[in-house]
């Protein structure tokens, strides 16, 4: 930069036209969630469509858990109050 710590790089190393002054905030790490409901609903929701068909067989074959889970995901939504 020169003999002065306090003067500025040459025009040709400063900011340059069409970018921004740096990289920006970190994306948030994707949420187990999010990652399941992207692959689920992929492809059309076939796989989701898959899950579904085992989760009510297994509901006929007289597992309480996937009745529980059914009858909770298929009521409608209270209303709040």
């Amino acid at each position: 930069m020169g003999e002065n710590s306090n003067s500025k790089p040459p025009a040709e190393h400063q900011f340059k036209n069409g970018h921004a002054g740096g990289p920006g905030r970190p994306k948030k790490p994707r949420t187990l969630r999010a990652a399941l409901r992207r692959e689920l609903f992929s492809n059309g929701g076939k796989l989701a469509k898959e899950v579904i068909e085992v989760l009510y067989q297994k509901a006929i074959d007289g597992n309480i858990s996937a009745m529980r889970l059914i009858l909770d995901h298929s009521k409608p939504d209270q209303p709040r109050r």
